[in-house]
């Protein structure tokens, strides 16, 4: 019989195995969860064909998990089944946390038709989507496995396994950030051994380890590590804990109505007193910040799934059954609507656009202001609103496209700058919406990355020849490029994401505009290092480069992840165990830890 469908465990979506499914590992589309596919579901499907055979290379993926190499697990999980680092990524964590003992599910979640398949356990874990990446180091102690369907036999039976400690796990920047002090940091660790997960916080000032709470006994979840300057909040699923930031003791802890969305953007933000936090079921909930009890709840009917603070206000682009959707402005202290902000875009052909959740929106305090970038048909509008007085400043038209993906809106105290799909940057003046062109280069596709002293920074993507990022200078007044600068690292590394530092590529880089230049922090392989050197903002002339060796246990390649800049100090974290704080203005390390 045909397979109509195969539910995630998790959120018991369907998730349509396809016929040339090769893998033994999927990932659910709607929450990030990975899932083993059993066997059964998997024995009509073909298995992938090649030099390497199939057998031979899941025994020598297993053999390198066993003995610690994951990345080079990734690898050959990559070569033998054809998908990217993401995917490989994912499904080597997936086989070596199911070593170690699976989160097993009814036989329920796993449909033929319309009836169940008797005694099937879906192994499934949950690796988080949003804010706090869920990082998982461990050695499982098994003999040799021939092959992943033996692993997942063995698994099933509860094959027992000795495992070493997570040393790193969704780190966390905290306060302070900005102030000229070294900021904090709070991550979790796991022990498999004694099932038991605590959050731990050392100083930034001292570099010294602050505190580790009490055991949590947590499952593993969507999990994410906040803070405000006197608590430590840990959110696993609908589960929210405070922890003293002073001391990690447990201050509080409550069940929300549902978890949090792992698309969301902002879920939980702090108003002084008042904790808002939004979950699943498209609620905001208003909770005391000392005790953790519930002041109000709002039924959000269709939302964004993320809250952005506006003024005083938190806001959140909701769906109005009556009137459609609009930007709704909540007090804090109450959950009282203040205000509900609906921009429409007129259009010659069509009914008045509304805009969308997946629309940008850009807030500034300093005149409280909204923009508004929305519109399904061209041209689209960009419109400037008073959020205190919920009306309009003006409106202008965009005529051209917006790029589908690598579409950037940054602001500085007079123009939103903008890309679109005609390889263009735009200025729109804050004043009254008047357009212009910054610069255009067919060859490259052009994203505004941020602006300082009139000079717009640009990750420039070459499209024609052979591949490669730059990082450009653009005239933000007269327009023109001032400079072009080529990174010797292949790409750009957001603040938040993980990724590996291969031998065989040049690895990434990070920048930062400051009053004295542009820090430009780069990865580097084959030695594993930090490059520091500081770009001229106005002529990207460079300084000089300086090395900053990483202490790593694989020299060939390891994991990086840019945790964040606060002012000129970028935080990194190397090898899943160490973090880095390195002064770019210097090329000085100021703190390894833990």
């Amino acid at each position: 019989m045909m397979l109509d469908s195969f539910n995630c465990p998790s959120c018991h979506a369907s998730l349509d195995l396809p016929e040339n499914l090769t893998q033994p590992i999927v990932k659910c589309p709607y929450c990030s969860t990975t899932v083993i596919v059993p066997e059964e579901l998997r024995q009509s499907q073909k298995r992938p064909e090649g030099s390497q055979n199939y057998d031979q290379g899941v025994a020598e993926i297993l053999e390198l998990i066993q003995s610690g190499n994951k990345i080079e697990a990734i690898k050959q999980y990559r070569q033998l089944f054809t998908v990217g680092l993401k995917e490989a990524k994912d499904a080597v964590d997936a086989l070596e946390m199911n070593m170690a003992g699976a989160v097993y599910m009814p036989s329920t979640a796993v449909q033929r038709g319309s009836s169940c398949l008797g005694g099937l356990l879906a192994l499934v874990l949950v690796l988080g989507a949003i804010g706090a990446a869920a990082f998982f180091f461990l050695r499982p102690s098994m003999s040799t496995i021939s092959s992943i369907d033996e692993a997942v036999s063995l698994i099933s039976e509860g094959v027992p396994a000795q495992l070493a400690p997570v040393v790193l796990n969704g780190p966390e920047l905290l306060l302070p950030v900005g102030d000229g002090a070294l900021a904090d940091v709070a991550y979790t660790s796991r022990d498999y051994s004694q099932e038991a997960m605590w959050v731990n916080a050392f100083t930034g000032a001292t570099g010294q380890a602050a505190w580790q709470s009490e055991p949590l006994n947590d499952e593993l979840g969507n999990q994410l590590l906040f803070a405000d300057d006197r608590r430590v909040y840990y959110v696993s699923e609908n589960k929210l804990m405070a922890l003293d930031r002073a001391n990690g003791r447990t201050v509080w802890q409550t069940t929300l109505s549902d978890r949090l969305p792992y698309t969301c953007g902002d879920c939980i933000l702090s108003f002084g007193d008042r904790l808002v936090v939004q979950t699943l079921d498209n609620k905001l909930h208003g909770l005391d910040a000392a005790t953790g009890e519930e002041g109000w709840a709002v039924d959000l009917n269709s939302s964004s799934g993320g809250q952005m603070r506006v003024g005083e206000w938190t806001a959140v682009l909701a769906d109005n059954s009556d009137s459609g959707t609009g930007l709704d402005l909540y007090d804090p202290a109450t959950g009282s609507l203040a205000q509900r902000i609906e921009p429409r875009c007129p259009h010659p052909n069509f009914d008045s656009q509304e805009p969308s959740f997946t629309d940008p929106v850009l807030v500034d305090d300093s005149d409280q202001s909204v923009y508004f970038i929305f519109g399904f048909f061209d041209p689209m509008c960009l419109q400037k609103w008073d959020y205190v007085a919920n009306t309009q400043t003006w409106s202008a038209f965009i005529e051209q496209d917006l790029p589908p993906t690598d579409a950037a809106f940054v602001q500085d105290a007079t123009n939103l700058y903008y890309n679109t799909t005609d390889h263009q940057l735009f200025a729109a003046a804050k004043s009254d919406g008047t357009v212009t062109m910054l610069a255009q280069d067919d060859g490259y596709t052009l994203v505004p990355q941020s602006a300082l002293n009139n000079v717009l920074l640009v990750r420039a993507i070459r499209t024609v020849g052979s591949s490669r990022e730059e990082l450009w200078g653009v005239d933000a007044v007269n327009g023109g490029v001032l400079w072009k600068f080529v990174p010797q690292a292949e790409k750009q590394i957001p603040p938040g994401d993980l990724d590996v530092v291969h031998e065989s590529d040049s690895g990434f880089w990070t920048m930062q505009p400051t009053l004295n230049g542009v820090i430009l922090l780069q990865a580097r392989s084959k030695t594993p290092r930090l490059v520091v050197e500081t770009l001229g903002l106005r002529d990207g002339a460079s300084s000089g480069q300086k090395e900053i060796p990483l202490n790593v246990t694989v020299e060939s390649s390891y994991w990086f992840s840019l945790l964040g800049w606060d002012g000129d100090v970028a935080w990194v974290e190397a090898d899943l165990k160490q973090f880095t704080a390195v002064n770019g203005a210097t090329g000085e390390v100021v703190l390894r830890a833990p």
